[in-house]
């Protein structure tokens, strides 16, 4: 464990000003038409989520309910098309970045059962949405238990690698992905380092015996804090005349004038929370001393995370904010977790604790597609009017029209290697954007309206090739391009004849009825025909001597029969 100190001197009227400078906050399903709002409860401004994301709906809570919600929660977009719905944000890259997403299912659609989704950040899976995001007091100090978390919201602090974050919803069943609100906060690169991955929460607590739960303008950062006790705990309060709080985490005031002790002063504080048996977590403890101690008072104690000791004889200061965390990821026994503070032999007063966060490790997978791919896969979909759903087309799951490359790698760009547009009802030409896609191995553009000539680019793009189920009894390797059941006209290029004759390509024309497929160019018609005639002529001969050698030799077979009897 490290702790990290700083003394008081920032003021915090100062530190407020343009406090919200780089914070993006969206109310999803307000309309576009709307302008944005300050919501009175929080003093945070709103804006619609519209051009942030292609399609879905907009939905509202039940009339009963809005009066529990922030104004935010009140509306929802809703996405009952498609498989997944991404929000792209414009971000600055290698910053730290508190991102939220916040969910209400108020009965919007009046079925009375809350969806169950995925929820990604980038190609990485963050949470999975379910019934247990409905307690609209985000309060734990009701729960009794740091293992028992409902809330509206989940939360991620995470570093960008790029000027674009994404925020996918998933379909994972028959039930429709929503979302109430979306939020970024920007944070120093000073705090919450984690050199394994993002940090997912799991518990921003300070302990008091209030229920009021802390957000912005108290905390500059905007980040949740719920207010925890327990039998257990004995709640202080502040008698040393400390009015301001500053350490680089900018903990809000009123979430260090309180702080917990053990009820039996001679045992030891302890906290104790589960997980699955494979995450990693970072604690971070926050320490101010509230009392005025006397001469011959002291309070140190040892922090033993996990049965191990990783602070001895800590003393937290009376007059700085102290945190105290791991930089090493944490694994639990079993799953059990366990932070306890026991008091040294040497000290008069019981361990104590003004506020703690617990965060998990949410081992981000950077590498997205392939910045040539997304391009052109853009360009194709525009040209052709269609919709992506916005977002990476690769990740985190692939658009309904792609297939991409399964990287292990986590470093190395995705690719689009299958481009299927088979069957929707496309027009026009065939986009040339598509010999961009460089890796593209299958490409589908069968049963469409598309007309115009065959390009020649088809035969350039080296990549494709297909699995093809031949027979029965195995499966062959062809290069494959499937432009069957369109409206193509023209002649064949002799490069894709060369294709076919070289590399085995299989061209898949047949449904158009205007593609001659048995000629080049104009200039090579003439030729192409002439050599046609002759081969037929040939061929014709051949068969009228075999008809006249056989007929005779059958005639004098049946003569014989007939004179023998």
């Amino acid at each position: 464990m490290y702790h990290l100190r700083m003394i008081f001197t920032l003021k915090r009227p100062f530190y407020l000003f343009n406090a919200t400078s780089g914070f993006i906050s969206l109310d999803c399903g307000l309309s576009a038409n709307d302008p944005p709002y300050t919501d009175p409860s929080n003093k945070l401004t709103f804006s619609s989520d519209a051009k942030f994301v292609e399609g879905g709906k907009s939905g509202t809570i039940q009339k009963h309910l809005e009066s529990t919600y922030y104004k935010a929660y009140t509306t929802l977009r809703y996405f009952p098309d498609g498989i997944r719905h991404c929000y792209s944000l414009n971000v600055t890259q290698d910053i730290r970045y508190l991102v939220r997403a916040s969910f209400v299912y108020g009965n919007y659609d009046g079925m009375d059962s809350h969806p169950n989704f995925d929820l990604y950040i980038g190609r990485t899976w963050w949470e999975t949405i379910s019934n247990r995001f409905e307690d609209p007091n985000n309060n734990w100090s009701s729960q009794k238990s740091l293992d028992k978390e409902y809330t509206t919201s989940t939360e991620v602090i995470h570093t960008t690698w790029s000027n674009t974050l994404q925020v996918c919803l998933v379909k994972t069943d028959k039930t429709v992905p929503f979302i109430s609100a979306l939020e970024l906060r920007p944070l120093s690169n000073n705090v919450y380092a984690s050199r394994s991955g993002s940090l997912k929460r799991m518990a921003r607590v300070y302990f008091s015996n209030s229920s009021h739960a802390i957000r912005y303008p108290d905390d500059v950062h905007d980040r949740p804090w719920s207010a925890f006790s327990s039998e257990d705990l004995k709640i202080i309060n502040n008698n040393t005349g400390i009015t301001e709080s500053s350490n680089p985490y900018d903990l809000p005031l009123a979430a260090i004038m309180t702080a917990a002790i053990p009820t039996n002063a001679s045992s030891p504080l302890s906290i104790t929370w589960t997980t699955n048996s494979t995450d990693q977590f970072h604690v971070y403890l926050h320490f101010l001393e509230l009392l005025a101690l006397r001469a011959n008072e002291s309070r140190m104690f040892d922090i033993v995370v996990n049965g191990d000791i990783t602070s001895s004889a800590y003393s937290p200061s009376d007059s700085i904010v102290d945190t105290v965390s791991n930089k090493v990821p944490l694994n639990c026994n079993n799953s059990e977790c366990s932070l306890e503070l026991r008091k040294t032999d040497d000290s008069t007063l019981p361990p104590l604790l003004s506020a703690i966060e617990i965060f998990t490790v949410l081992k981000i997978l950077e590498s997205a597609t392939y910045e040539d791919d997304v391009i052109a896969f853009e360009t194709i979909l525009a040209a052709y009017a269609l919709s992506n759903g916005s977002g990476d087309p690769c990740v985190p799951k692939p658009s309904q029209y792609l297939k991409c490359s399964n990287n292990t790698d986590s470093s190395v760009p995705l690719r689009i290697i299958s481009l299927n547009l088979s069957s929707i009802g496309l027009s026009g030409v065939i986009s040339p954007t598509i010999q961009n896609l460089t890796d593209l191995k299958v490409l589908d553009l069968s049963r469409n309206k598309l007309t115009g000539g065959l390009p020649d680019f088809l035969s350039n793009m080296v990549a494709l090739s297909f699995i093809y189920p031949a027979n029965l009894d195995g499966i062959l390797l062809f290069h494959n391009r499937d432009l069957s059941y369109n409206s193509l006209s023209g002649p064949v290029s002799q490069a894709l004849l060369n294709s076919q004759k070289e590399r085995g390509l299989v061209l898949k024309l047949q449904g158009n009825p205007k593609l001659n497929v048995n000629t080049t160019s104009k200039k090579e018609f003439p030729v192409a025909v002439v050599a046609s005639v002759a081969s037929v002529a040939i061929v014709l001969v051949v068969l009228v001597v075999l008809y006249i050698c056989l007929g005779k030799r059958w005639s004098k077979r049946e003569g014989r029969v007939v004179a023998a009897n």
